[in-house]
């Protein structure tokens, strides 16, 4: 007997009812030992860039946490040079199995009817065909386009060898395209989603600045791929929420406001790189930084975060290391860069605090009001826990001819 290892890879941009179904199907047809859900970084069909890759991989997980046989896999995201390839994830499944159990070992890729399509353009399909059996999941076919889809799998089969299999699957009318066009307009219709994806959607809006995500400079998605990775292992999903909030919320600000949006969006996935770092590392980068006024716990993660991206990550550029480094008290003579930065990380929709509308709306007309707005908030929120204002904020509002209570 030999281990049945299942693999369903995606990009899940967003993750729907249609993927949870494939699933579900594929769980009920066969009988796995092993089944791995492997979200990709970039593949090479895709004519667009993905969502980040936070986003996807947390809708994925939220949709399947109740299928305790399914393993949710980040192998394909720590690829960041260059796009994925199916071939390359099987290699990889062979040696860490092979290290793994000396037990004969089969693996088998899951994948939609409409793969056979576009089975022959995938790079290196006879070594796919060596490496892993197909199941093809029929949806809802008729009779005529079932009997299509199986010959071409006996052409496929004939060419490259190997296995394909089908299983039924429920049909499910539905189009990522489609779905991404809606959540664009913040529409998110709970039918089209697992319950938890539909929450988390609605929360953090993901899509909403999607075509202002889509405006970045293709190296500009290399950097934030590899960023992303990089410091994954540093804060848990919910900063990487808020990280992935404040980049895209500051590249629209970017975009608004004729700034550049390459920059800010690395400065917003890098602005609280250090913040779940223990404090006396913090600190230490701090010395390090050239931040040369008082500090605190509460904001160390700024100049530490600066600091730790130029070192480890080569983030050299000025302007992103300022915008860093003041984004928790900012700063008189703040740049408008400074001030997307700021703001974003304060107003990005996964924040809980009330009355944020307003400040939202003004970051879209006057940053300089958008500032007061905030820097309102902050005051009062800080005088309801009893502690006061930085010096550097204190000059920034006096600068901004705001009244200091």
């Amino acid at each position: 007997m030999s281990l049945k290892i299942g693999i369903l890879g995606g990009s899940f941009d967003p993750f729907h009812l249609g993927h949870r179904r494939l699933l579900e199907a594929a769980l009920s047809a066969y009988d796995f030992d092993s089944f791995y859900l492997i979200p990709t970084s970039s593949p090479a069909y895709k004519d667009r860039a993905l969502s980040l890759a936070i986003y996807r991989y947390i809708m994925a997980q939220l949709a399947t946490e109740d299928l305790k046989q399914v393993k949710l896999s980040r192998m394909e995201l720590k690829h960041t040079e260059g796009p994925n390839y199916t071939v390359n994830t099987l290699n990889q499944l062979h040696k860490k199995w092979g290290k793994k159990t000396k037990e004969p070992v089969q693996f088998k890729l899951v994948l939609g009817s409409d793969a056979l399509d576009y089975f022959d353009s995938w790079h290196k399909p006879e070594e796919i065909m060596a490496q892993a059996d197909l199941l093809i999941a029929l949806r809802g076919l008729d009779v005529k386009e079932e009997k299509s889809y199986r010959k071409k799998a006996k052409a496929l089969q004939k060419a490259y060898g190997g296995s394909i299999e089908f299983f039924p699957m429920q049909p499910l009318e539905i189009s990522s395209t489609t779905l991404r066009q809606q959540l664009k307009e913040d529409a998110v219709k709970k039918k089209y989603y697992p319950a938890k994806v539909a929450d988390f959607l609605r929360q953090n809006r993901p899509y909403v600045f999607y075509q202002d995500f889509q405006s970045l400079k293709p190296e500009t998605y290399d950097h934030l791929r590899a960023f992303e990775q990089a410091i994954w292992h540093k804060m848990p999903a919910r900063r990487l929420v808020h990280i992935a909030n404040v980049a895209l919320y500051a590249t629209h600000l970017a975009c608004v406001h004729g700034l550049d949006a390459d920059k800010a969006a690395v400065a917003g996935l890098l602005h609280d790189s250090c913040k779940n770092i223990p404090l006396p590392e913090q600190y230490t980068y701090v010395k390090q930084s050239g931040f040369n006024y008082a500090v605190n716990a509460a904001i160390a993660h700024g100049p530490a975060s600066a600091y730790w991206n130029k070192m480890a990550l080569g983030v050299t550029d000025e302007d992103i290391y300022h915008a860093v480094m003041y984004h928790t008290t900012g700063r008189p003579g703040m740049t408008s860069l400074e001030k997307v930065i700021y703001l974003a990380d304060k107003i990005e929709f996964g924040r809980p605090f009330q009355d944020l509308d307003k400040i939202r709306q003004a970051a879209e007309l006057d940053l300089d009001e958008a500032m007061r707005l905030c820097l309102q908030e902050v005051q009062l929120a800080m005088r309801r826990n009893f502690t006061s204002m930085h010096q550097l904020s204190v000059e920034l509002m006096l600068e901004l001819g705001m009244f200091l209570a």
